[in-house]
């Protein structure tokens, strides 16, 4: 069982040969991992830089939105006010009017009767043939007539 040195090297060679082939895979392998890990951590970077610019510019808009909200509302609220004013001023009298009277009662007789134009009974010129006093009788009549009729029995 005398091995052969020759043999010995040979295989000691090719399993040396092995290691350094592995151990450049391995390099490479790391190598690899390391840059894809580096792009992957730019990528991330640049997404939450563009989410915070989202944000911001979000938030800028809202405020715009905000204030002019507020600025429309201070205008309704002066325009408001302005309007309050003109109707009080409208309203506010110097002096106080003085109050209009209203007649109580019947109202009186003018010196010409109202005549309906469609009437032909109530012609002024028309002549009943009875003189004045016979037509304060016949209204005396009436008048008694129509207050009969009110008061019930």
């Amino acid at each position: 069982a005398v091995v052969s040195t020759q043999s010995t090297g040979n295989h000691a060679g090719a399993e040396a040969r092995q290691c350094t082939d592995l151990l450049s895979q391995a390099q490479y392998h790391v190598a690899r991992a390391r840059k894809l890990d580096d792009e992957q951590r730019v990528i991330r970077m640049q997404q939450e830089k563009a989410k915070q610019e989202m944000e911001t510019k979000r938030r800028d808009e809202e405020d715009k939105r905000l204030k002019i909200v507020e600025e429309k509302h201070q205008a309704m609220l002066a325009q408001r006010e302005v309007y309050r004013e003109k109707a009080k001023n409208i309203l506010m009298f110097t002096e106080e009017p003085e109050p209009v009277r209203v007649p109580k009662g019947r109202k009186k007789k003018d010196d010409e009767p109202i005549y309906s134009s469609g009437d032909a009974s109530s012609d002024p010129d028309k002549d009943d043939g009875l003189n004045d006093e016979e037509k304060e009788q016949k209204k005396r009549k009436k008048k008694k007539k129509k207050y009969s009729a009110l008061i019930p029995l």
